[in-house]
């Protein structure tokens, strides 16, 4: 199989899980915002002062913390095979070690971190604005529907399918990346190239060179392919 093939199992990957997180999360979401506004319901001074907490029972409830969970420690697993697979199409046949496992398991545990602190620092937001509301004296009506449209305006809400599908994306170039660390060989950059390609991207794959792992640390960081990007950087052996 050439690596171009691989890589577009992989990007299919991406999609699939991450549509099905976007999918899954827009249930939670609703729930979400239904149990905020019940717990609305005799809600006194010193219990908005504590509201992180009553949040982060909201999204238990909804049952956000049990879908990044499983988005993390299930879905995340599907990227192993493609990623031996594209190693021993370019001739750096490798198997992950004990060692690469629990840098795996340690990146898996920051990822899931960083989506809950995502969930978690919405109830911040919206505790700052319920005693804003309380202050200004408005009617439980009022309150309802201002927060509903606080927390739509988080970006949990409007970037959960860019924050799903960066984090799946990242995962399999920080997988290739672990694995990498005791080969020998050069980096390559692959990826579809079309209208949606940022002009960084489009620059590198139409220059078709490959890079020494200090080159390519150096592209993989810059803020230009940041977010959502849908390409990798390979390993390959220099005979490749």
């Amino acid at each position: 199989m050439s690596l171009d093939s691989i890589y577009q199992r992989q990007n299919e990957t991406v999609t699939d899980l991450s549509r099905n997180f976007d999918y899954e999360f827009a249930d939670v979401f609703e729930k979400i915002n239904s149990l905020a506004s019940y717990y609305l319901k005799g809600l006194s001074e010193s219990d908005i002062l504590r509201y992180d907490l009553i949040w982060s029972q909201i999204l238990e409830q909804a049952g956000y913390y049990k879908l990044v969970a499983e988005y993390v420690d299930i879905s995340f697993d599907d990227v192993y095979d493609d990623v031996l697979v594209a190693f021993d199409s370019v001739g750096l046949t490798t198997a992950f070690t004990e060692a690469d496992l629990i840098k795996i398991n340690t990146l898996k545990s920051m990822h899931k971190d960083f989506f809950v602190k995502l969930g978690n620092d919405v109830g911040l937001t919206v505790k700052k604005q319920l005693y804003n509301y309380t202050l200004a004296n408005a009617s439980l009506e009022q309150i309802a529907s201002n927060i509903r449209a606080d927390i739509e305006n988080t970006g949990l809400a409007k970037y959960s399918t860019t924050y799903a599908r960066t984090a799946i994306t990242n995962y399999q170039q920080e997988v290739i990346n672990i694995r990498s660390a005791d080969e020998d060989g050069v980096w390559v950059y692959v990826g579809v190239d079309d209208g949606k390609t940022r002009q960084f991207c489009h620059n590198l794959l139409k220059q078709r060179k490959y890079y020494t792992t200090q080159q390519k640390n150096r592209l993989e960081r810059d803020e230009d392919r940041e977010f959502n990007c849908r390409h990798r950087f390979y390993l390959v052996s220099k005979e490749w």
